[in-house]
Parts: C-alpha cells; sequence; structure tokens
C-alpha cells in the first residue's frame, strides 16, 4: 500500500509542476523573445511543450490511481477477497475491478495473493509453486529437477541455474 501511495504522491507532484511549468513557460516565450533573453526563451519552449503535451497524461495517471487504492485498501484491510464483492463495494464493474486487481498484481503492489478465477487467494506455501521454464531450443516445458537436464522433445541439454 505504501508502494502506491508514494506513487500517487509523486504523480502528483509532477502534475502540479508541469501545470505550473505550462502557465510559466508561455510566459517565458513571451519575456524571452521581446527581452532578447534567449535563454529564458527557451526554457519557456521546453516547459510549454512539456506542459501541453505530458502534463494531460500525468494527470491521467494521476486519477487512474484512485481507484487502484481504494482495490488494494478492500483487499488489504477489508480482506474482501471475491472481485464481484470489492466491485459491488465500488459500484464499478466486475470487469474493471479486474483490469485493476490484475495491474496490482503485475506491477507488485499486491503481493502475497493469486487469482483464480473471480477469487484471490491468499499464498500459503510458496514452495507448492511449480515454475517450469521453456526449452530455448524447441519451446517445451523443462523439468527442474536436476541440474542438469535434457530436453524430453528435442533432447537438448540444457543447464539449470
Amino acid at each position: 500500500m505504501k508502494k502506491l501511495k508514494s506513487l500517487h504522491t509523486k504523480t502528483l507532484f509532477w502534475a502540479i509542476f508541469l501545470s505550473f511549468g505550462f502557465v510559466f513557460g508561455n510566459l517565458g516565450i513571451i519575456f524571452g523573445a521581446t527581452k532578447g533573453l534567449t535563454f529564458l526563451m527557451v526554457i519557456g519552449i521546453i516547459f510549454t511543450v512539456l506542459g501541453f503535451y505530458v502534463m494531460p497524461i500525468i494527470w491521467i495517471q494521476y486519477g487512474e490511481q484512485k481507484p487502484r487504492i481504494a482495490v488494494l485498501d478492500l483487499i488489504l484491510t477489508d480482506n474482501l477477497l471475491n472481485i464481484n464483492n470489492i466491485a459491488t463495494n465500488l459500484g464499478k464493474s466486475p470487469k474493471d475491478i479486474l483490469i485493476i486487481v490484475n495491474y496490482l498484481l503485475t506491477k507488485r503492489f499486491l503481493t502475497g495473493y493469486y487469482l483464480e478465477g473471480d477469487v484471490l487467494k491468499p499464498i500459503e506455501n510458496e514452495e507448492e509453486i511449480v515454475v517450469s521454464p521453456k526449452c530455448p531450443y524447441c519451446g517445451a516445458t523443462v523439468n527442474l529437477d536436476k541440474e542438469v537436464s535434457r530436453c524430453e522433445y528435442c533432447g537438448a541439454k540444457l543447464k539449470i541455474k
């Protein structure tokens, strides 16, 4: 939760900074051009361009983080693990909540859980998770029980690190 709130605060800072940069960039262009201050004009152009193109994107990202924080809060503090229950609680569609939960899981804002259907389940024993890499030659799944293994399909000798 801390990481997501920290990102939310940083995004707000940059959004406000670029908003002011857009306004002061326009003023920098005007005063730089009329007073012959090339440096001020160039800085003004840079801030105006960043404000015009990047500022809306940052504000959109800031707005998208609010529902993510709400979902993460419901999962961690209220222990709501069903996508439909979270959707009902927030007044959103289950599809939207599923997208947010997948985002939280892939970006590692939500750890210790995995998604099974429309229910989040806590990872209780990490030893039960089996990772199977693919053979670089044929793409078949390789067994990880030995340090040196052979691909069952193409016979390539593979060293497992």
